[in-house]
């Protein structure tokens, strides 16, 4: 049909592979200090993922009022326009929103809801001249924060089932609100989030996708796969083995026969392996995961966080400073871009 369609064609064969460039609007501390919260040089040509800058009052009935700043909005078109003015795919979200990512998710929706539709309210307002080369992702990794089930679902546990439920509800307001807000919107893609973004309880059957009359949803999931090589600092995993190859092939597969072979497409907006000093294990997880994912129809969005040490989630790439891929990862760089081959 004309959704699939576009979407193999043009989407997953555009979108080769992704660079995600730690969170260049992202800001809990609301000062407009875009970069400066992950230590980041401005952003000047790249692509950007998620940001915050917002005030609320009350109306004269006691209904919050949230408004996203337009300093704020500003900037972030600023950096979207970088990628979308050179044809790129660019990927905008909430991003680090605490109001989301808390113990007591399952039963807080009401609160949760309206920020979250005020917000997406103005969101796809401002953006609704740009065409699909624009994707809205509706959360960032929702869960249970501070708890024992925070980056892990269990269907057996009340408490993962509610926070489901309320995963899709949270979707679905998200939908309805960029659908309602004219312009290109109600033909733009919206990457629909997972608990946690983890392949597996997108897997689970407790997961449901919301409804979307445009039909234009994408899944949107993290990899950090194998855990104990690609993100753990544990030095004993530093080695890409059989078995890391198995993690890597169990998930994609179930994740394609689930969703991709049913015309459900897939973006995984986060993966990436940690530097541990083993560049030869790096390159090899670059190559297979990046081709796996390409093979199955999933672009990838590799991680930056500019992190050029050693030890967990030391996720550098390419130095902004002295524009260059980081000396120490340039064989991790080259196993990413074989992958993509």
């Amino acid at each position: 049909d004309q959704r699939s369609g576009y979407m193999e064609k043009q989407f997953t064969a555009a979108g080769r592979g992704g660079f995600s460039v730690s969170e260049q609007c992202d800001d809990v501390a609301l000062a407009l200090s875009w970069c400066d919260m992950w230590y980041n040089p401005d952003l000047t040509q790249f692509i950007n993922y998620g940001y915050e800058g917002e005030t609320f009052e009350y109306d004269e009935n006691g209904k919050p009022v949230y408004t996203i700043s337009e300093q704020w909005l500003q900037r972030v078109k600023e950096v979207v326009d970088y990628a979308y003015n050179q044809d790129m795919y660019v990927i905008l979200n909430l991003h680090h929103e605490e109001w989301i990512n808390r113990s007591d998710f399952p039963t807080a929706y009401e609160e949760m809801s309206e920020r979250l539709k005020q917000m997406w309210v103005q969101i796809a307002t401002y953006f609704k001249d740009y065409d699909q080369h624009l994707i809205f992702e509706s959360m960032n990794e929702p869960r249970l924060t501070g708890t024992q089930y925070e980056w892990n679902f269990d269907s057996n546990a009340k408490e993962c089932l509610e926070a489901a439920k309320t995963i899709l509800d949270c979707n679905q307001a998200c939908v309805d609100a960029v659908r309602a807000a004219g312009g290109k919107n109600p033909d733009r893609y919206i990457m629909a989030a997972t608990y946690s973004a983890s392949p597996y309880s997108a897997i689970n059957d407790a997961y449901e996708l919301p409804s979307d009359p445009s039909e234009k949803i994408l899944l949107s999931i993290h990899a950090y796969t194998p855990y104990d090589l690609a993100m753990s600092g544990e030095y004993a995993s530093r080695e890409f083995t059989d078995n890391s190859k198995k993690s890597i092939d169990d998930f994609v597969d179930k994740i394609y026969n689930k969703y991709v072979k049913n015309g459900i497409y897939v973006v995984i907006g986060e993966c990436g392996c940690t530097n541990k000093g083993n560049d030869d294990a790096r390159h090899e997880w670059g190559k297979y995961f990046i081709s796996k994912a390409k093979e199955n129809k999933m672009p990838c969005v590799v991680w930056d966080n500019q992190h050029d040490d050693l030890g967990s989630e030391c996720y550098a790439l390419f130095d902004r400073y002295n524009l260059e891929v980081f000396p120490s990862c340039k064989e991790y760089y080259e196993g990413i871009m074989a992958g993509l081959e």
